[in-house]
């Protein structure tokens, strides 16, 4: 049995980033694996819109296959995918909208996203709080048209995108970010009483240890081409 994990692909509409998702979802996984996608996987994926099973067919197709043959698949709530209750019900996936304490070879895990153990950034903070709350959610399911959805949707994540890359330029040589998120998984292993953290979010690829503990991150994956696999008591990234 192995571990598989992945996050921040911001598969797009328009099929950009998308072979990254196809290479890894095409891994010969064992029926006893498990796959965690751990946020961002697509750049925009709100409520449960039958357009999104169209447009990405392929993705609901591949999982269908892997659920049945036993692989367990766990998809965690992002800032970009978010509100997926009613799109993943009948896929048998395990869905997650908070931080995850998962037992692994005897150690203690924490799997989020990240940006819910993100130390500071309090305006950020503020939006994530109104994206999740109630209010949307019955607006997501229930009373927004795709259309309109997806214009407001691409037109907030251009802008986040525009925004985070005037503030914090290339995130993979900005060390105040990956200094950061260390010290956001030396907080939240302590909160949580974990051996080791593994997040995305920060988009900087990351390994760090610590008086025995570990944080792992797989970074902006479309620059990185990698996930995370844990097989024989070994965390390791693996190029995509």
């Amino acid at each position: 049995m192995s571990i598989y994990l992945i996050s921040d692909i911001h598969v797009k509409l328009d099929g950009q980033n998308m072979d990254i998702l196809k290479s890894f979802l095409s891994i010969d996984f064992s029926h006893d694996d498990k796959v965690f996608l751990l946020g961002d996987i697509f750049d925009l994926l709100i409520g449960p819109h039958d357009e999104y099973k169209e447009i990405f067919d392929w993705f609901f197709n591949r999982i269908d296959e892997l659920v049945k043959k036993g692989v367990e698949i766990h998809y965690f709530e992002g800032n970009h995918d978010f509100h997926l209750e009613k799109l993943l019900v009948n896929y048998g996936i395990r869905l997650h909208k908070e931080p995850l304490v998962y037992e692994i070879n005897g150690k203690k895990a924490l799997l989020c996203h990240g940006d819910e153990i993100e130390i500071g950034n309090l305006p950020y903070k503020i939006y994530k709080s109104f994206v999740q709350s109630r209010p949307l959610n019955v607006v997501a399911n229930y009373l927004m048209p795709f259309k309109i959805l997806n214009m407001i949707g691409e037109n907030a994540s251009k802008k986040s995108r525009k925004r985070n890359k005037n503030k914090y330029g290339n995130s993979q040589e900005n060390l105040s970010i990956r200094d950061s998120f260390r010290e956001a998984a030396r907080i939240a292993s302590k909160e949580y009483g974990t051996d080791f953290v593994i997040c995305g979010h920060s988009h900087f690829k990351d390994e760090y240890e610590w008086e025995g503990k570990q944080y792992f991150n797989c970074g902006f994956t479309p620059n990185t081409k990698c996930y995370l696999k844990i097989a024989n008591e070994k965390i390791e990234h693996v190029d995509i």
